[in-house]
């Protein structure tokens, strides 16, 4: 479905224009009644925070503190990308929309060939609209007055066979591509500019990697662009900074062929491919490549590379961010509903299945609780947060008994004593277990060492 854009463009500017006095939740409210059809709906959104967000290269650069509230991005207009995927999702929720923020790597400012790319970089959402997903990048669609870069739309909704060329998620599905692509195959995928998100330009023969190696010291280049178009070519002798000579024929009407000479050995070229409709003659850069002869530019990555997860949970960024925010408001149901969703893409993780466990047990539920702590126990047997965690719950749970029964008077306590303290008793070897397993994790971990010693005189 194609958007409107200057109804769009009109209604948002009204709309927006009282964003200052209104609470997100009144701006959701608003947006389903002006924009009935969620497609319009998820781009006015991206529209005025492309709009009216700018980039905070202060935080960028270390100047000041990474890590701010939405409505802080929203007073000071200005945020890093998690700030602008945080912001989006949280309009888009308001206004009825099922919204995702994602992390990964992404191949902009500062991307160098040659570099690793395991640890993610980027941030960007996935929004439901219309009964399918589609994706958007906010922070690279909004204008920049520092790099004088206007708002664009090429981030809106890009196909994903083409957003991959650029965004990697650190969760594969929101490639939205079956199969989904590898590290190593993103890697190989040469650098775009955002035109070529909306171009209908296919990379043809050997124009499909961004390292291309030359065998002697003329290249060919095949490229298939849509009817009335025109393809330029500049190529940069990267030491020297000097251009070199590149021809540009077109043997049919919607093929290129970019020809390439005077490559020398142990040299690296770029190679900057340009593409514009013949009618306006306005010609944007569309892909980079870097172009070698000889082992000048080895690749870093291998088929088994992958993204770099969180080092203690073993769980995406994008899923860390969404999660903290829920666990600081103390939204036990909502950060349920979340866990449970991500243990369908990590069934193996028991931090995962601790932290349901956690939010069960915060909920009275403490059946589930312990059946979950005893999943990631399972999954991992010294794992030691669900250890300590089952283990404390089961000490609690006999403390709680005694203390119940003390507080009886001496003819009811006669009366339950001997069954009342068998059942805590059982509660204390239950915990001693569990307690002396993380204990092995943690040896020097001085609050434990005297609950065991105190459970351990009780039940001896």
């Amino acid at each position: 479905m194609k958007v409107q854009l200057i109804a769009i463009v009109c209604w948002t500017a009204s709309f927006f224009s009282f964003a200052q006095t209104n609470t997100i939740s009144q701006w959701g409210r608003e947006l389903q009644q002006r924009f009935p059809d969620q497609y319009k709906r998820a781009y006015a959104i991206y529209y005025w925070i492309t709009q009216n967000i700018t980039y905070d290269w202060e935080a960028y650069h270390g100047k000041r503190k990474i890590g701010q509230s939405i409505e802080e991005t929203l007073k000071r207009r200005k945020g890093v990308c998690a700030d602008y995927a945080a912001l989006y999702c949280a309009i888009a929720e308001a206004a009825g929309l099922v919204c995702k923020e994602i992390s990964g790597i992404a191949k902009g400012f500062g991307y160098e060939l040659g570099v690793p790319l395991q640890e993610t970089n980027h941030a960007w959402n996935a929004v439901y609209v219309n009964k399918k997903w589609i994706l958007l990048d906010a922070t690279w669609g909004a204008k920049d007055p520092q790099l004088k870069k206007p708002a664009n739309n090429y981030y809106f909704d890009p196909p994903p066979e083409k957003f991959i060329f650029s965004h990697f998620p650190e969760e594969p599905h929101w490639q939205l591509l079956k199969p989904p692509l590898s590290l190593h195959e993103f890697e190989r995928k040469p650098f775009v500019y955002a035109p070529f998100m909306k171009t209908r330009i296919e990379l043809l023969h050997n124009a499909r990697e961004v390292r291309i190696q030359a065998q002697q010291d003329t290249l060919s280049l095949l490229f298939r662009l849509p009817p009335n178009y025109l393809l330029l070519a500049s190529l940069t002798d990267v030491e020297n900074k000097r251009d070199r000579d590149v021809t540009v024929l077109n043997p049919h009407p919607d093929v290129f062929r970019v020809l390439v000479n005077g490559i020398s050995q142990g040299k690296v070229y770029q190679l900057h491919i340009f593409a514009g409709p013949k009618k306006n003659a306005s010609f944007g850069a569309i892909v980079k490549y870097f172009i070698v002869r000889g082992d000048t530019l080895p690749y870093t990555t291998t088929s088994k590379s992958k993204v770099m997860l969180d080092s203690l949970t073993e769980m995406p960024s994008s899923f860390l961010r969404q999660y903290v925010r829920l666990k600081q408001k103390e939204d036990h149901l909502a950060s349920l509903k979340l866990l449970y969703e991500y243990v369908n893409y990590y069934p193996s993780n028991p931090w995962l299945q601790t932290a349901i466990a956690e939010n069960l047990e915060a909920l009275g539920k403490t059946q589930e609780a312990i059946r979950s702590y005893l999943k990631a126990i399972s999954l991992r047997p010294n794992y030691y947060r669900a250890n300590y965690a089952l283990g404390i719950l089961y000490y609690n749970q006999a403390l709680r008994i005694r203390q119940e029964l003390h507080q009886l008077s001496e003819r009811e306590r006669h009366k339950v004593r001997q069954n009342a303290t068998n059942k805590a008793n059982y509660y204390f070897a239950m915990a001693l277990q569990y307690l002396q397993t993380a204990w092995q994790q943690q040896p020097d971990n001085a609050y434990l060492k005297q609950v065991i010693s105190y459970v351990q005189s009780i039940l001896h």
